[in-house]
């Protein structure tokens, strides 16, 4: 179980990706999903977040979800049985300078 919270933003400061930022969060599925009951990724409305209406989504093995950092409240479900197995990982870019044209 994962309470509700807001993913943050990276900003790499040093090394190769030095100045890029992450954006979004993307949550791969690495299990069956009869392989586990509960755990669902709950996307909520308020507290400021993006999300309108409450949805639960438990995407189907080797499926990702991508979400937004810092705008989307969300919370993981209890796992009820079996065990639910993800890998989550953030997005990173490299902005364009200040002054650049898009």
């Amino acid at each position: 179980y994962f309470a509700p919270h807001f993913d943050g933003n990276l900003i790499c400061h040093e090394g190769e990706l030095k100045g890029c930022v992450s954006e979004f969060t993307a949550v791969l599925y690495l299990c069956d999903e009869l392989g586990f009951e509960g755990g669902a990724t709950h996307y909520l409305p308020g507290q400021g977040s993006e999300v309108l209406h409450p949805r639960a989504l438990r995407p189907k093995q080797g499926c990702a979800i991508v979400h937004r950092q810092g705008s989307v409240l969300h919370s993981g479900g209890r796992v009820t049985r079996g065990q639910k197995f993800i890998m989550q990982f953030v997005l990173l870019f490299d902005p364009p300078a200040s002054g650049s044209e898009a």
